[in-house]
């Protein structure tokens, strides 16, 4: 089954919003500065390195590190991943 970016976008969002995380990871502070907003979910793709992962802002000056996955994936394995998330924040109750 081919899954397109917007697919995997629409997936990322749903496990966002289960997961309560920020999907947006730039907010502007009171200064107006652009910073990054702790603990929230970036979806990164890079074809050349392999394909999806997710991001999480450590950090305001952008540090960030991977809470689901330790490597890249491709859009099939990503959505699967997301279904798994998903399932298993149910089977346990808490949603």
């Amino acid at each position: 089954m081919r899954v397109t970016r917007k697919q995997v976008e629409i997936w990322f969002k749903l496990v966002c919003k289960e997961y309560v995380k920020p999907a947006e990871c730039l907010i502007k502070d009171a200064s107006g500065e652009w910073i990054c907003q702790e603990g929230a979910w970036e979806l990164d793709y890079n074809p050349s390195y392999g394909g999806y992962i997710i991001n999480e802002m450590f950090n305001v000056s952008g540090s960030v590190s991977q809470p689901v996955l330790a490597h890249r994936v491709s859009g099939r394995e990503f959505v699967d991943m997301c279904r798994t998330l998903l399932a298993a924040r149910r089977l346990v109750g808490l949603k």
